[in-house]
């Protein structure tokens, strides 16, 4: 008795574990949207860990897209990147942290001149995914799949 009930608080704590391990997710990978860049924003201003840091960077690179005055959205956004590069420093193997700042470089306009990793982000994406990684999150991987086919990446 005593053993089932272990083993079922442990798939239980699994499963919560799971679907809390990040709720991130659900606003990245989305079509630029200033609301939920806003809600991304708002979720991750605890930069407690580098994957939150990472995502907060990405919410103020992506806000900087809806500003209006240029040395603003200039600030911000170097202050995203800032913060994706301060979360790859403190955590580089860490594969979601490379694609967001992934993502961001292969959005943010030329002129900026930020397109320094991306080869060896998207590498480390490919291989990622040849090892399952997001087969638990299928939802996103989708969403990560149609990101790269939408911009004629090759992923194979």
């Amino acid at each position: 008795m005593l053993r089932s009930a272990i083993i079922l608080l442990i798939l239980m704590w699994c499963s919560i574990a799971s679907a809390q391990k990040n709720p991130f997710r659900p606003f990245y990978l989305v079509e630029l949207d200033k609301e939920k860049c806003t809600q991304l924003f708002d979720l991750t201003k605890e930069k407690s860990t580098p994957l939150m840091k990472a995502y907060h960077g990405a919410s103020l690179a992506m806000l900087a897209d809806f500003g209006f005055n240029i040395s603003k959205k200039m600030d911000q956004f170097n202050t995203g990147k800032a913060l994706i590069s301060e979360a790859i420093a403190e955590d580089p193997n860490n594969v979601e942290i490379r694609l967001i700042r992934f993502s961001i470089q292969h959005e943010a306009p030329g002129f900026l001149g930020y397109d320094c990793c991306i080869e060896e982000d998207l590498a480390l994406l490919k291989e990622a995914l040849k090892n399952q990684w997001l087969d638990d999150d299928p939802d996103y991987k989708t969403k990560l799949l149609a990101f790269f086919e939408a911009r004629d990446i090759r992923i194979n």
